[in-house]
């Protein structure tokens, strides 16, 4: 199995930061397509076809990590999910259910903040339609759906993580959202967070976000 240090180092190169020289080398992308308005896809390493959803880059995306009514729907395993996470999974995964078939190689699953909400959805929409998924890795999650959700993804093998630290606010908010409403919203992650300790910067622009950065989790991330 790959470790999660190195997924995590997959996640951080799929966003295509600019170098010191401000260069943007692209993704080597095995198969690659647009989900919502980010490339997303996936790259076979070590015997395996890691699918990797990158993150929110720019204010729309965030506006999709907060946009907080679940989408109606009347799919009878998930139940009802985040309206802003849930757009463009159903098309996203009827173009690589193909792609997996003709693999026939184990799948493992990861995504990093709105990429994380989109990476449970991703494996449950895959495993209702035959897809065995080895791993699911969530950097940064938010929560996803509800309780059905979680139920259908109990067997599914996986690690979701939250970076922690002693400067306030003490943890990665993007975990705690959406809020959870007792009975009309009860959000939850599908599955128990686990923390890693990090140092961010002390004048990190990212403010109360600083704990999100996806290299600070690729830099703690477990062996």
């Amino acid at each position: 199995m790959i470790s999660d240090r190195d997924l995590a180092a997959l996640q951080l190169a799929a966003y295509c930061y600019p170098s010191a020289s401000g260069a943007v080398t692209p993704f080597p992308w095995d198969w690659g397509i647009v989900l919502k308005t980010r490339p997303a896809g996936y790259k076979i390493v070590g015997g395996y076809v890691v699918v990797i959803l990158p993150g929110t880059q720019d204010a729309a995306q965030w506006a999709d990590d907060f946009e907080a009514f679940p989408r109606p729907t009347d799919h009878p395993v998930f139940g009802a999910v985040h309206a802003g996470f849930w757009e463009g999974i159903e098309a996203f995964c009827g173009e690589l259910l193909s792609e997996l078939r003709a693999h026939a190689l184990p799948v493992i699953v990861e995504g990093h903040s709105l990429g994380a909400a989109e990476a449970p959805l991703v494996t449950a929409e895959l495993k209702s339609h035959g897809i065995e998924i080895a791993r699911l890795v969530c950097w940064a999650p938010p929560r996803p759906g509800m309780q059905q959700l979680a139920d259908y993804l109990a067997s599914v093998p996986k690690a979701l993580y939250r970076t922690v630290g002693s400067a306030a606010p003490g943890h990665d908010l993007v975990t705690d959202v959406p809020v959870t409403i007792p009975i009309v919203a009860p959000y939850c992650q599908v599955g128990p967070l686990t923390d890693l300790t990090v140092v961010p910067a002390l004048n990190d622009p990212w403010g109360i976000f600083k704990y999100h950065h996806c290299a600070l989790y690729a830099g703690a991330a477990p062996p």
